[in-house]
């Protein structure tokens, strides 16, 4: 195979986009494929020449079985397709329905994908794609969509019901009995509130956190007989186990017990206590000390704290993880208590990693560091300027947090770049602090 038109990869910037439609002729069983390849300019490549892209694609007929079809000779469930023009029409025969395309199989390549599919498409997808990287994008996608619904039922105040559709196809892949439970673990796992960010124009903080709250709970609530059957069989009896299989048990497991604390339900927490005192391993102690450092109950909270705590605060990485948890947490409190953890015996200015535990765990927390009121603008910003004197690597990555403000509401703009204005003030601000500064201001 001639690979000079595959260097492009190598050669040309950017991130080539995909649009593909698709055309389906019941008299003569074909399905016709054209896609068409593009890729914005970038510096010194005002014109790019187009890549060599394999698309790995199937067929699902109404049932979500693989259509098995002819291409090019060839007749089987799975294709691969060689895109090496600007534009070129696949044409699929013996396609004895109306089909829904599975396309970019197992990322085939690193290409953004245009095909307009509807919302029941991507959820039949997410129930029966045999191609489980694809199921999974397919969830992510509906996810991100009912999601960004919300969001907008949030702004506008009008009603949005969470489909039914994509209840069942989770609960689908809940049960599915042949994958990777690993896998399933992130099917379960809806977009953070960053990546639903970076999807608007104008990032709505509160809408997005509300929205994000709402969908978890719906999901807890709905499928909380089948989530709990599932996080009962997937408990390990006997000693600790680090083999692959374990590991992904463990992995779904404590997936489904955060849906089932999400709930609030008093049954349900109290297994989520028991599971954190009787935990023999610390991935199943740490979900379940993630899941009660966010419910409503203060005392539960911090009775489960205190108790982690005691019992590992001479181990250092630990206690980063303790650290982090509580910085992370969905509470309007949560900016006191990361205050307070600043005078914490377990807080160190000089240790970097201790530094990034709390504050950049902070900063991550969407809801709590872009609060109204700008107090986490403050706190952070008072937190640069004790850093910067100690070290100013650490200092400069923590203002990293302020650079895009732009992309919020306007009132946050100004509280944002009120911040970077006051860091800039500082009298011998270190040359990396004051570099990302004058960048975010411009």
């Amino acid at each position: 195979m001639d690979l000079g038109q595959f260097k492009l990869w190598y050669s040309q910037a950017g991130t080539p986009l995909l649009k593909i439609s698709d055309r389906y002729d019941d008299t003569n069983k074909t399905y016709t494929l054209k896609i068409e390849q593009s890729c914005p300019a970038t510096l010194g490549q005002a014109q790019k020449e187009p890549f060599d892209i394999p698309i790995k694609i199937g067929l699902l007929n109404k049932k979500g079985h693989d259509l098995k079809v002819e291409y090019n000779g060839t007749i089987a469930s799975e294709h691969v397709l060689r895109l090496n023009h600007a534009e070129h029409s696949f044409i699929f025969r013996e396609v004895t329905e109306q089909p829904v395309p599975s396309l970019l199989r197992d990322f085939s390549a690193p290409v953004k994908l245009d095909y307009a599919y509807t919302d029941d498409q991507l959820q039949f997808l997410f129930a029966h794609d045999s191609n489980e990287f694809n199921r999974w994008d397919a969830g992510q996608k509906m996810a991100t969509r009912i999601l960004l619904n919300l969001v907008k039922a949030q702004q506008t105040q009008e009603p949005y019901e969470v489909p039914k559709s994509f209840l069942d196809a989770i609960h689908q892949v809940l049960r599915s009995s042949n994958m990777d439970k690993a896998l399933v673990a992130e099917m379960l796992t809806l977009p953070s509130e960053k990546t639903l960010s970076e999807m608007m124009t104008v990032i709505d903080v509160d809408a997005i956190h509300q929205a994000r709250e709402t969908l978890l709970s719906k999901i807890g609530k709905s499928l909380q007989d089948a989530i709990f059957h599932a996080y009962n069989h997937l408990q390990l009896p006997g000693h600790y186990q680090i083999d692959k299989s374990s590991v992904s048990m463990r992995r779904l497991k404590n997936v489904c017990l955060a849906y089932l604390v999400q709930t609030e339900h008093p049954q349900l927490i109290r297994l989520c206590q028991t599971q954190f005192i009787q935990g023999n391993n610390m991935t199943d102690q740490l979900a379940a000390l993630n899941a009660l450092a966010n419910v409503k109950d203060a005392n539960i909270r911090t009775e489960a704290l205190d108790k982690f705590y005691q019992q590992w605060q001479h181990e250092t990485l630990v206690v980063d993880k303790w650290l982090s948890i509580q910085a992370s947490t969905k509470h309007s409190d949560t900016l006191t208590h990361v205050e307070s953890l600043l005078n914490h015996p377990a807080f160190d200015y000089k240790n970097p990693n201790k530094v990034y535990a709390l504050l950049n765990s902070f900063t991550a927390n969407q809801a709590q560091f872009h609060r109204k009121d700008g107090k986490g603008y403050m706190l952070i910003t008072e937190q640069i300027k004790v850093l910067d004197k100690i070290n100013p690597l650490v200092a400069a990555r923590l203002a990293r947090s302020l650079m895009n403000f732009k992309r919020y509401d306007e009132h946050r703009q100004a509280l944002m770049r009120n911040a970077l204005e006051d860091i800039a003030s500082i009298k011998n601000l270190s040359k990396d602090v004051y570099e990302i500064v004058q960048k975010s201001l411009g």
